[in-house]
């Protein structure tokens, strides 16, 4: 997709799920991670949207993943909501 000029430029998703466990360090998200536009967490009985909860983070990786000559995600150039709003 990457190859044909699609990458989700100018896009704004938004994930909603049950955390996005190690984002805010993981290294495939270190070219990503600018283009975050802000974060909700809904249930914050349950900890913080980085420190719980690892299927939002696995979504956000096929989208926004990136490790050198290993993979790409579908829409590296868009921007991201995360929102956690399941325990």
């Amino acid at each position: 997709m990457q190859a044909n000029g699609f990458d989700g430029k100018g896009i704004k998703i938004a994930i909603i799920d049950d955390g996005f466990l190690n984002v805010d360090i993981n290294p495939a998200f270190n070219d990503s991670r600018k283009q975050i536009l802000d974060t909700f967490n809904l249930v914050p009985s349950v900890g913080g949207i980085y420190e719980d909860g690892s299927h939002g983070a696995c979504c956000l990786s096929i989208i926004a993943g990136k490790l050198a000559d290993e993979f790409i995600g579908s829409a590296i150039g868009s921007y991201y909501y995360l929102i956690r709003a399941e325990d």
